[in-house]
């Protein structure tokens, strides 16, 4: 800027250039000259410090001014003057908000000198094709008119940075996208919304509503006083909330969706209330797929047995409950499944849910408790309804079945029991109806009966004198052994525990699997001797192994609720132990999900007992007859052994690798350590590693081993493998 009032003889013209303000004037103008000067100091001042763009060009498109912060807009490289090139320049690519490449006539400054009027905040991108440097602008070109001209003699644009802004913008909105959510604001004090595109979205709306009501109207009508009062309850306590509500969508699907907000707390008036709204409809339904598959059989499709035992829990609850349950088994099904196949048993299983279901006829609720044993609950106990209920299912049964172009014949024996004549509790009233069950089985099949308190006599009378004498025999004879299975670490070879598994030479059959004597045995009740005896065996071989300077980890010993109910349990587990001279920190029981459904006051005191002496517990086959989180409830457990079944549905579905997962986090955070039964295969095996289980067992990892092979390939000083 350059002026001097000593060399300036007339005002002929004022004009402001890039470097110069030059002024003409006559000598009697000195003092308005100086004036002027000044202003034109102040002005440009001004320009030089404003944080917005400022670029005057003439009419012709040449640059006559830039300020600093448009320089720094357009960050010239240190090489060259690029920013002083005229609009027409191919050193610049111009486009508009859409990223449509501008003409030059499409230039604000251009249309701004071609119209003659102002331009408000139009958008546009620039791109220097030599460097690719890039920004995002809010243009405004104003032409400027020299006195008594027509057309405008520059245009002045005043540039503002919005690269930031719109990334920003951009970025927030395709997140709304992925994330499914959207951003909303309302204010109380004049009922204006403002939702976001990604609100409108979810909405499948075009525009924000103009009120509340009108956003009601958004919702059915027992979600909209829900949300109106959740919204002016929080503006009046000023503070947040989260509300998940449902509607329709306009094609008509299900929508959930998850609201929250949080009032304005700087607001004076606390009339704003913002917050998100996020599209919840696949979490709901993948929700909605867990808690089905939760209390679902997966065979069958009915409900399992956790659940029809809470639903039983809940009715017992009321006051005054009356209601009954049919406990029904299938006869002759373990000789169909023995013959053609458990391919062929799972669809008579199947079937025969089906004709439940229609004996039923939405009158009792109907599950699956394991194998071929089913229930029904069947509010009220009127004997009339009971008695055509329970011939109904008989009827059903009787029937021939087609399965693979087979016809078989089978029946159901039926026990019912009543409340509140016959218990008040759902394990005691399910227990009566199963021995109702046994006493129609024992009377010849196809038949059903009510509980009495004599079946329970005659059905322990029936146990002791069925008592077979050859396992006591095979014991004495050596002819039963122990084999110690493994238990790693679920992410390396570190041996952390070891299950007791028996095994009978017989001498005329060969090798018994458990699988197949071990039932026999609790049925006859020999399953007391024979626990005790092998208990105290492996009380001394731990003894042997630390007299040979090893260290074994614990191990685990079966326990079912046979031996639970023995009123020298404790005691005889002291005793093994004090003859073995060693701690109760050895010995792990693994008691049956199963087993712990039919617990009494004697099975918990033993427990109680046990856990005294130091000795830990695990529930073994876990979740096997989805009695699990009832389980948990049951016994201080330290171990959760998870029934195969978890394992083999985690490797075929998501959902369930999913359930599998989800389970393991809570044993986690009850500081349980979870065991993998069942890794008997290398996708098993595969599948595990990638699920927070803490330790695996099954055959891929090792067989069972006796004694000496196990200390061999297995137990060092430390306790790890060599």
């Amino acid at each position: 800027m350059n002026a001097d009032s000593d060399d300036i003889d007339d005002i002929a013209s004022f004009h402001i250039e890039p470097d110069m303000v030059t002024v003409s004037a006559s000598p009697e103008s000195a003092k308005v000259i100086r004036t002027l000067v000044n202003e034109a100091q102040c002005y440009r001042l001004l320009l030089e410090s404003v944080n917005l763009g400022i670029v005057i060009h003439a009419a012709d498109g040449q640059l006559l001014y830039i300020n600093p912060e448009a320089i720094q807009i357009h960050n010239p490289p240190d090489d060259g003057d690029d920013w002083q090139a005229p609009l027409d320049s191919n050193d610049w690519l111009v486009v508009d908000g859409n990223g449509k490449r501008l003409s030059l006539e499409e230039f604000p400054a251009i249309r701004a000198l071609r119209e003659g009027r102002p331009l408000q905040r139009q958008t546009l991108g620039i791109f220097r094709v030599k460097d690719r440097h890039f920004r995002w602008l809010e243009v405004t070109a104003i032409p400027h008119f020299n006195e008594g001209q027509s057309k405008p003699a520059q245009v002045l644009s005043i540039l503002r940075d919005i690269t930031d802004e719109r990334r920003d913008r951009s970025l927030w909105e395709r997140l709304q996208t992925l994330a499914d959510t959207g951003v909303w604001e309302w204010n109380r004090s004049n009922g204006q919304f403002y939702f976001s595109p990604g609100t409108l979205r979810l909405l499948a709306l075009e525009t924000a509503p103009k009120s509340l009501s009108a956003c009601m109207r958004l919702f059915p009508a027992h979600e909209t006083q829900r949300i109106a009062c959740t919204i002016e309850q929080a503006l009046n306590r000023q503070e947040s909330f989260v509300l998940e509500v449902q509607r329709c969508n306009p094609d008509g699907e299900e929508q959930w969706l998850r609201l929250r907000g949080e009032p304005d707390l700087v607001d004076p008036f606390a009339s704003r209330i913002s917050g998100t709204l996020e599209n919840i409809s696949h979490e709901k339904r993948v929700e909605t797929h867990l808690r089905h598959q939760v209390r679902t059989d997966p065979l069958t499709g009915l409900l399992n047995r956790d659940a029809i035992i809470t639903e039983l829990e809940a009715k017992l609850d009321s006051d005054a409950a009356e209601l009954a349950v049919l406990y029904i088994d299938l006869d002759r099904f373990k000789q169909v499944n023995d013959t053609f196949g458990h391919g062929f048993g799972d669809q008579l299983l199947q079937q025969s849910a089906k004709r439940l279901l229609s004996a039923a006829d939405g009158h009792a609720r109907c599950a699956r408790l394991g194998g071929d044993e089913f229930l029904l609950l069947c509010p009220g106990n009127d004997e009339a309804r009971l008695v055509d209920l329970a011939e109904q299912v008989l009827a059903e049964m009787a029937a021939l079945f087609q399965i693979e172009g087979q016809c078989i014949s089978i029946s159901a024996s039926i026990g019912i029991a009543r409340a509140p004549q016959d218990g008040h509790e759902a394990f005691l009233l399910m227990q009566h109806a199963d021995t109702a069950m046994y006493e129609s089985k024992r009377r010849g099949s196809n038949r059903w009966l009510y509980y009495h308190p004599e079946f329970e006599r005659r059905r322990r009378q029936q146990q002791r004198l069925q008592a077979d004498m050859p396992i006591r025999r095979a014991i004495d004879n050596g002819e039963i052994s122990l084999r110690y299975l493994p238990q790693l670490c679920a992410h390396g070879s570190q041996l952390l525990g070891l299950e007791v598994q028996l095994q009978w030479q017989h001498p005329e059959n060969g090798e018994v699997s458990p699988g197949l004597f071990l039932p026999h045995v609790q049925r006859s009740g020999e399953i007391i001797p024979l626990g005790n005896w092998a208990l105290r065996q492996v009380c001394l071989q731990i003894r042997r192994w630390r007299d040979a300077g090893l260290t074994p980890p614990p191990v685990g010993i079966d326990i079912c609720c046979h031996q639970l109910a023995q009123y020298r349990l404790s005691e005889v587990v002291g005793e093994a132990l004090a003859e073995a001279g060693i701690p109760g920190q050895n010995l792990i029981f693994e008691i049956d999900e199963q087993s712990l459904l039919k617990q009494d006051a004697m099975s918990i005191a033993h427990i109680d007992q046990l856990r005294a002496m130091g000795t830990g517990f695990a529930i073994d086959n876990f979740g096997a007859q989805h009695a699990a989180l009832n389980c948990l409830q049951k016994i201080p457990a330290r171990q959760l052994k998870f029934s195969p079944r978890w394992l083999q549905n985690a490797l075929r579905s998501p959902a369930d690798a999913a359930l599998c997962r989800v389970t393991l986090e809570l044993a986690r955070t009850l500081g349980l350590h979870s065991v993998a039964l069942g890794v008997n295969e290398a996708q098993l095996l595969a599948c595990a590693q990638q699920l927070p289980f803490t330790q695996l067992q099954g055959r891929q990892l090792s067989m069972p081993l006796n004694a000496p092979t196990l200390a061999a390939q297995w137990l060092q000083p430390n306790g790890a493998r060599g």
